[in-house]
């Protein structure tokens, strides 16, 4: 399931970039996020920084970009992805990210699967709530926050 779920991100991703141009409207977006992290019924804090570019060819429904997270456990995770990130209506979005998680012993293959919502603040400035599932292997953990972004 996983090697299809990459196989699709790539060729979405190859098929986008001859679109990538010059647009009116903001193609970068950043943010920090702030958020807990619950896995076998147990939560701890997180943190995060996510960049997407949007693509302009795509009617600024498609955006592509990357993910770095770390969930302050007893042994601290740190997660690293390649969101595709889909936005169906003004401010939702939905994310399909293929990435690898690491507690710097072991390394595995992740897939998070999540959406937000994006509130425009004065200033080119964002906040709203995010929430994803972090998919590995048949271990899954709910990654739930608060993000504060800038688009430029």
């Amino acid at each position: 399931m996983y090697a299809h779920l990459t196989r699709l991100f790539l060729v979405l991703a190859s098929l986008l970039a001859p679109s990538v141009g010059a647009a009116e409207g903001h193609h970068h977006h950043i943010s920090l996020v702030g958020a807990a992290t619950t896995h076998d019924g147990h939560t701890f804090g997180a943190a995060g920084a996510d960049y997407e570019y949007r693509f302009s060819g795509a009617g600024g429904y498609l955006g592509l970009g990357a993910l770095v997270d770390q969930a302050f456990s007893d042994h601290p995770h740190t997660i690293v992805g390649v969101p595709l990130t889909i936005h169906p209506v003004a401010g939702f979005k939905v994310i399909v990210a293929p990435g690898v998680e690491t507690d710097g012993a072991e390394t595995h293959y992740l897939t998070r699967v999540g959406a937000g919502y994006d509130f425009a603040l004065p200033a080119h400035f964002t906040i709203g709530p995010s929430a994803s599932f972090d998919i590995v292997g048949s271990s899954v953990a709910w990654v739930y926050g608060v993000a504060l972004g800038f688009g430029i």
